[in-house]
C-alpha cells in the first residue's frame, strides 16, 4: 500500500534520528565509565544475534511489540512528568520528552506494517515476550551500572524510588502488551497521554515560528535599502 509504505519510510527516518541523538547522549555518558561501554557491547551482541537469527516477519512483530512498550512507557512518564523531569538537565529532559512524544505520534505504524505483511498473533506473542524480557533485563543492568558509576547507590532515596517506578511502569506496560496480543486490538484504541501530545504540538509550533522568523529575516531588505530593491 503506497500510503502505508510512505508512512513506514517516515517512521524509519524518525527512528534513525532517535538513534543518532541517543547515540551522542550515550557516548557522553560512557565517557570515563567503562561499565557503560561494556554494557552497550552486550546489548549490541544480543540484538545482533537476534537480527541474524530471526525471520523478517518475526522482526516486524518484534518491532510492533517494542513500539507498544515504548508507547506504554510514554503514558507512564506523562503521568509522572514532574517527578521525572523537574530539576533535570534541560537538554537531557528535552531529549527524552521529544522521544517519548514521538513514540505517541507514531504508535500505530509498526503494528499496521506487521498486520499488512503477516499479522500472526502467535508470532506477535512470542516477539512481545522476547522484547519485554530483553528490555527489562538490560534496563535493570543499566540502572545498576549508572547508580554505581555515579555514586548514587549510596542514596537511600534512590533505592526507595526505583522499585516504585519499576512496579509503576510494569503495571502500565504489561496490561497494554497483553491487550495488544488479543484479536481485534489496534494501538489507536489506547488513549494518548495529553501532556506529551501538547508538548509535541508546542515544540512543532515553536519550530515553525523559528523557521518563519528565519524566512522573514532572509526576505527583509537590508537596512537603508529601498524595499524590493535587494535580492530575495
Amino acid at each position: 500500500e503506497p500510503e502505508l509504505a510512505g508512512t513506514a519510510a517516515a517512521f524509519c527516518r524518525q527512528e534513525a534520528r532517535h538513534h543518532g541523538e541517543h547515540r551522542r547522549f550515550n557516548d557522553h555518558l560512557a565517557d570515563g565509565r567503562p561499565g557503560i561501554a561494556r554494557l552497550e557491547r552486550w546489548m549490541g551482541r544480543t540484538y545482533g544475534h537476534l537480527e541474524r537469527r530471526r525471520s523478517h516477519r518475526f522482526s516486524l512483530a518484534f518491532a510492533a511489540a517494542s513500539e507498544t512498550i515504548a508507547f506504554s512507557i510514554a503514558r507512564w512518564a506523562d503521568r509522572h512528568h514532574h517527578e521525572m523531569f523537574d530539576d533535570v538537565d534541560e537538554v537531557t529532559a528535552r531529549l527524552f520528552q521529544w522521544h517519548l512524544a514521538e513514540e505517541v505520534e507514531h504508535k500505530s505504524v509498526a503494528h499496521d506494517v506487521y498486520a499488512a505483511v503477516d499479522g500472526s498473533k502467535l508470532r506477535y506473542c512470542v516477539a512481545a515476550a522476547a522484547t519485554f524480557s530483553i528490555l527489562a533485563w538490560f534496563t535493570i543492568l543499566t540502572v545498576l551500572t549508572l547508580l554505581f558509576a555515579s555514586g548514587l547507590w549510596r542514596s537511600p532515596a534512590c533505592w526507595l524510588r526505583l522499585p516504585r517506578w519499576a512496579f509503576g511502569i510494569g503495571f502500565v506496560t504489561l496490561p497494554d502488551l497483553v491487550s495488544s496480543c488479543l484479536p481485534g486490538h489496534h494501538p489507536s484504541h489506547l488513549v494518548d497521554p495529553p501532556g506529551l501530545v501538547a508538548w509535541l504540538r508546542a515544540e512543532d509550533a515553536d519550530s515553525l515560528g523559528h523557521r518563519s522568523a528565519r524566512r522573514l529575516a532572509t526576505d527583509r531588505p537590508d537596512e537603508g535599502q529601498p524595499a524590493g530593491s535587494g535580492p530575495r
